[in-house]
């Protein structure tokens, strides 16, 4: 019964992603959809097992439906689309920053406590602060879209959690990266997307 309801929870996540999607699609000028037949299309395949997947695995690693499950799904359910166009477009959409921010927001005040909330706003502040400055720096490496990206998941998660979530992507983009220079198909200056590297560290 507990397994069913985390992958209905992750499917009906996977269903909400789509749709922002689809309107960031439209609002933003990257293709993930074609107008014809979109239940025969990968990228709605690849976001509904994703995230039925992803509810699956939290279940079992979190020991149940409880406040540390419902987070890390909203964190899987924030960084899987936005992984998707980082992928392939180099784009994370703005419209699931404010969006997610708000289901965050929410989950703060119904679920969470005000030590969640105030914990969520100083990690927000520190990530501003100090990866902001590493944006200022180095803009073509560190760009926008990703500092927006680790401010609305230090929101949800706090401190510590943005330094531990952080961390775990970047150990599995260094991890990923050295498989690539022993197989020859990288070098020392390829640069990666980082959402895709900060779902893996969410769910670890």
């Amino acid at each position: 019964m507990t397994y069913g309801i985390a992958l209905s929870a992750g499917v009906i996540l996977g269903l909400a992603d789509l749709g922002l999607l689809f309107l960031a699609q439209k609002r933003e000028g990257f293709v993930l959809f074609e107008k014809k037949r979109p239940w025969k299309q990968k990228t709605v395949w690849i976001v509904l097992c994703g995230m039925g997947a992803c509810g699956l695995w939290l279940v079992w690693v979190t020991d149940g439906l409880g406040y540390h499950f419902g987070r890390q799904m909203l964190l899987c359910g924030y960084l899987l689309p936005l992984s998707l166009t980082d992928v392939k477009y180099r784009q994370l959409p703005d419209l699931l920053h404010p969006v997610y921010g708000a289901l965050f927001l929410l989950f703060h005040f119904f679920c969470g406590t005000w030590g969640d909330l105030r914990s969520g706003l100083v990690g927000t502040v520190v990530t501003l602060v100090f990866l902001g400055a590493v944006h200022l720096v180095k803009r073509d490496q560190f760009g926008l879209g990703d500092l927006k990206t680790l401010c609305a998941a230090a929101f949800l998660v706090g401190m510590p959690g943005i330094a531990y979530l952080f961390f775990r992507g970047l150990v599995a983009a260094a991890v990923y990266s050295g498989i690539q220079l022993l197989r020859r198909r990288a070098d020392m200056k390829t640069e990666y997307p980082l959402a895709p590297f900060l779902l893996i560290g969410a769910l670890l």
